[in-house]
């Protein structure tokens, strides 16, 4: 079953399914490149990688400009950033917190992301890279799921999805 209720600029989407224990919430999405290595028309081939991390990362989303790699550590909280043509990394935020690593979401003017610690309780939270301040969105009725995805923003940032 999915619900989707609109709140402000948040649309709010519940996934439930059947376990053993009853009904249990899941969201969750594996970014996949086609046998062909094409994925919206964009070739990908292995001499085209290169290493942006030096010093680990795990969930990763890039800017639309493409010039700079968002990403979440594994053995720490918080939103990283670094150039994708190299550079020192930058940590941009101490949410989310270790287990919350894929709730976050980028769009042209910011970052969406999970504060499962925050004052309020679990909170969705605005990241500005205009003016580098966090701001609350919408506080949760209880903590996401950890060690999933549940974040997507569009665009303009005017759309968030949370599950």
């Amino acid at each position: 079953m999915v619900e989707t209720c609109t709140v402000s600029r948040l649309v709010i989407m519940t996934t439930t399914h059947r376990t053993g224990r009853g009904m249990v919430p899941r969201f969750s999405f594996l970014p996949t490149v086609p046998a062909n290595g094409k994925f919206g028309g964009v070739s990908f081939r292995a001499e085209e990688t290169n290493r942006i991390t030096h010093h680990g990362g795990y969930a990763a989303n890039e800017s639309y400009d493409a010039k700079t790699l968002y990403y979440t550590k594994q053995d720490r909280g918080g939103i990283w950033s670094t150039s994708t043509g190299g550079g020192e990394e930058q940590r941009l935020t101490k949410a989310p917190h270790q287990g919350y690593w894929g709730h976050f979401s980028v769009t042209e003017t910011g970052l969406y992301l999970v504060d499962s610690d925050a004052d309020l309780g679990p909170t969705i939270m605005y990241y500005s890279f205009q003016n580098g301040r966090l701001k609350p969105t919408l506080i949760l009725k209880q903590a996401p799921l950890r060690y999933t995805y549940n974040v997507a923003s569009s665009r303009d940032g005017k759309a968030v999805y949370f599950a």
